[in-house]
């Protein structure tokens, strides 16, 4: 049995759902005022900022992304206020090209290319236990991660050349 297994849950830390959540509570709240006291049209205006505060918002303030690394695949699932499952993508690491920290030398070389770019990290800085990553796959597609060091053991072992070694 050759087979390697390995899960990891990062939360994403992006602030502006959180921010047009409370512009949109508070554009409902003033409507709400201005139905009361002007004029009862206003009222449509509290149901429609009410539902986008709800559609925008409320529905992704949490956002966690969990990485299942199995049998050379990596498995991207999106999890939105610990309760919304989306599959995102699986990749299969034999069309990786690079794998390297954000700030290694040999990403750099990689950085004039025409590529889509995806995001799969924390959007911060490197933690004592989660690293940035920088994926070139398929040579179309420049993808971010955060990894911990067990993670990227797992991808080493079964692609050494395509992982910068920076122990």
């Amino acid at each position: 049995m050759n087979e390697a297994y390995k899960e990891l849950l990062i939360q994403q830390t992006d602030k502006t759902p959180q921010v047009v959540a409370i512009i949109l509570v508070a554009a409902t709240f003033v409507q709400a005022l201005c139905a009361v006291l002007v004029h009862p049209l206003f009222f449509v205006g509290v149901l429609v900022s009410g539902i986008l505060a709800y559609v925008l918002g409320f529905r992704r303030i949490t956002t966690e992304y969990e990485f299942t690394y199995m049998d050379k695949e990596l498995r991207i699932d999106r999890i939105y206020n610990r309760s919304k499952r989306k599959h995102m993508e699986d990749l299969d690491l034999n069309k990786m090209e690079i794998l390297a920290k954000n700030d290694s030398d040999k990403i750099k070389s990689y950085e004039n290319r025409q590529c889509t770019n995806t995001n799969y990290s924390t959007n911060e800085d490197n933690t004592e236990t989660l690293k940035n990553y920088t994926m070139y796959y398929d040579g179309k597609r420049r993808i971010m991660f955060s990894f911990d060091e067990e993670m990227i053991e797992c991808i080493r072992r079964i692609a050494p050349m395509k992982v910068e070694n920076f122990k």
